[in-house]
């Protein structure tokens, strides 16, 4: 038997959008070991804070599927704004690929938006944290939100990567 050694050379890999669709895997996955990891019975931001990070990469990376736009233009264009790109994902189609924009994800998607476009859930001020969110959205919905957005939109960007 004869050993070999195979030296790999240096190299990149470039997945244009679909890294959107990725993040929002990675985001959705750790969202979901926080918010079942338990509760110290105070509120906690971070399983909210994954879960809208899930949800606007989605959004990115449909909207990179959907009107072919460049990663550094819808970043520039959107930056946090869950707002924004709910309406411009809808607008591009969204609702066709089976992600329906019921009353309660609206709702979500504009309690979310105060607290996710400043970063209100990653720099919050513990001392006041119990009382911080008078419109926090329901955890729940965007969970659901976010795994079904990952369902339908990491299949449409991996086609397209």
């Amino acid at each position: 038997m004869v050993n070999t050694v195979v030296t790999p050379g240096t190299g990149s890999v470039g997945l244009s959008g679909f890294g959107f669709a990725l993040y929002a895997r990675y985001y959705l996955d750790a969202a979901r070991l926080v918010r079942n990891a338990g509760s110290t019975g105070r509120f906690n931001p971070v399983p909210y804070s994954l879960y809208c990070h899930s949800i606007e990469s989605s959004l990115k990376a449909f909207i990179w599927v959907s009107q072919g736009l460049g990663t550094k233009e819808i970043k520039d264009k959107y930056g946090h704004h869950l707002a924004k790109l709910w309406r411009d994902a809808k607008a591009s189609g969204l609702k066709n690929v089976s992600v329906k924009p019921t009353p309660s994800r609206e709702h979500a998607i504009a309690d979310a938006h105060i607290y996710h476009r400043y970063r209100e859930f990653q720099y919050i001020n513990v001392v006041k944290a119990d009382t911080d969110f008078p419109s926090l959205p329901d955890i729940t919905v965007l969970a659901r939100l976010a795994e079904r957005l990952d369902e339908i939109v990491y299949p449409l960007a991996l086609s397209k990567a």
